[in-house]
């Protein structure tokens, strides 16, 4: 159970076996660690955060922050936590402000990968950048990878998230691989991916979420970021699959919406409002179509009952939202220039 503040912090270990690096401690199991601060820069091999490298077994992180540059040469990397394990984690009211870079892993502005955890009111605002050479990647504004049997709760990410080069990539504003249930969050930084490799499949990028999986639940959350993918040397390969909200959606999608622009000089791409593509749900949920330069939902050109593309005088109509049930009491609260 920790209490302290470390300030010009700077910390690399890269050798060959030093699996966990961090600001404060590169290993936490079964720990509490509470109004804790570290400044300063940090750079690891595999799992590195700017507080904690690699964390499990129900370990408690509150009222905490790192602020600084995190890198990871190998592995995953997170503003405040490279991993989250095994056992359930939870974070609370904690923060992370310095850019974080990975290659080889997944990278997030808060945590680069978590297996199970629960977190609330925790931010982001430095920018995430992943680079890849042979691996599946995955990066997020806020959390880089996010496993089933986690909760992530009024939460929201300012950085911009860009991801270069890999095989099969997962970029999102707030979460660029989602099988767990998010709520009352948002993301507002720009996403952005190129197309690189010969072996490299799908791209998929949202505004909020690369790609939300079966399991995978967004609910009352939002996305400001445009969302864009450019082709490296005007060679094309993979398909770019990209939306205002989520890139792929193979879960639930309720009351959200997004305001980012979609483009891309891509030629084989599914680029949507709210989505690229979908197998489930999305109900209640708009986008504006100016801002998104797009007139469909999702990029199979589906209109999709139940949501709707406005303009910006139809965003900053309140009854339209009410329409939908959406609750302003609680949740949602209106302004006149809000879009």
């Amino acid at each position: 159970d920790l209490n302290l503040a470390l300030t010009g912090v700077s910390i690399s270990a890269t050798n060959s076996g030093v699996d966990y690096v961090g600001g404060l401690v590169g290993y936490a199991a079964n720990s509490t660690i509470s109004a804790c601060t570290v400044e300063g820069t940090v750079i690891g091999s595999k799992n590195t955060g700017g507080l904690i490298g690699y964390t499990n077994y129900n370990s408690i992180i509150v009222s905490s922050s790192a602020s600084g540059n995190v890198t990871s040469t190998n592995g995953n990397a997170g503003g405040l936590i490279g991993t989250c394990n095994t056992g359930t984690v939870s974070i609370t009211s904690s923060y992370s402000t310095g850019n974080v870079s990975s290659t080889g892993g997944k990278a997030g502005g808060l945590i680069g990968q978590c297996d199970v955890g629960n977190i609330t009111s925790c931010y982001a605002i430095g920018s995430v950048e992943a680079t890849y050479n042979d691996s599946d990647p995955n990066a997020g504004g806020l959390i880089g990878s996010l496993e089933e049997g986690s909760t992530v709760a009024s939460c929201y990410a300012l950085g911009s998230v860009n991801s270069f080069g890999g095989y099969e990539k997962f970029v999102g504003g707030l979460i660029g691989s989602n099988k767990g249930d998010i709520s009352f969050s948002y993301a507002t930084g720009t996403v952005f991916a190129t197309s690189s490799d010969e072996n490299e499949d799908n791209i998929y990028l949202g505004g909020l979420i690369g790609t939300n999986d079966s399991v995978g639940t967004i609910q009352s959350c939002y996305a400001v970021g445009s969302v864009s993918t450019s082709a490296v040397y005007g060679i094309e390969f993979g398909t770019v699959i990209m939306g205002g909200i989520v890139g792929s959606n193979e879960g639930t999608v309720v009351s959200s919406h997004a305001i980012g622009s979609v483009t891309g000089d891509h030629t084989l791409k599914y680029k949507g409002g709210l989505a690229g593509t979908i197998t489930a749900t999305i109900s209640g949920c708009f986008w504006n179509t100016a801002k998104t330069h797009q007139d469909y939902a999702t990029g199979e050109n589906v209109l999709l009952s139940g949501n709707s593309g406005l303009d910006s005088d139809g965003m900053k109509a309140k009854a339209n939202f009410m329409d939908s049930g959406w609750d302003f009491d609680d949740t949602w609260v209106s302004y006149r220039d809000w879009e």
